[in-house]
């Protein structure tokens, strides 16, 4: 007797129409499952979308995002340099995150780092502006 193999998963079936791991359609008899390619992902990113594909939800937004838009914010109204340095750190690192993760919240990060840079470049302006004055 040939054994048929998961067209999902590749187990071999001893007997029955489909797979007892995976519940998918076997192959037919003596066919060798087809190689899947491997996942250009890193096992964290894997891990984090079986987790939302088990849990039936969709990618939540970054807490890096939601952190550098709201710390920038912060830099333009009550820290002025300290909260705009902050909201840009966590905007790049944001973007890296929902880069690997494939959650949510790349306009609020892309948000926090704009606001976030604001207030640097005037800090540069104003610094390079007292250099060449008192430079005299």
């Amino acid at each position: 007797m040939s054994k048929t193999y998961c067209t999902n998963c590749g187990a071999a079936i001893e007997s029955g129409a489909f797979c007892v791991d995976c519940g998918a359609p076997a192959a037919n008899a003596g066919e060798a499952p087809a190689a899947k390619s491997l996942p250009s992902q890193s096992p964290a990113s894997l891990a984090y979308q079986q987790l939302n594909v088990a849990n039936d939800q969709k990618p939540e937004y970054s807490g890096m995002a939601i952190a550098s838009l709201v710390s920038s914010l912060l830099g333009i109204s009550v820290l002025f340099f300290i909260g705009s340095v902050v909201g840009v750190v966590f905007g790049h690192r944001a973007l890296s995150e929902i880069r690997a993760l494939n959650t949510k919240g790349r306009g609020l990060a892309i948000a926090g780092l704009i606001i976030g840079y604001i207030p640097i470049a005037g800090v540069v302006v104003l610094v390079i502006s007292f250099i060449g004055y008192y430079a005299r």
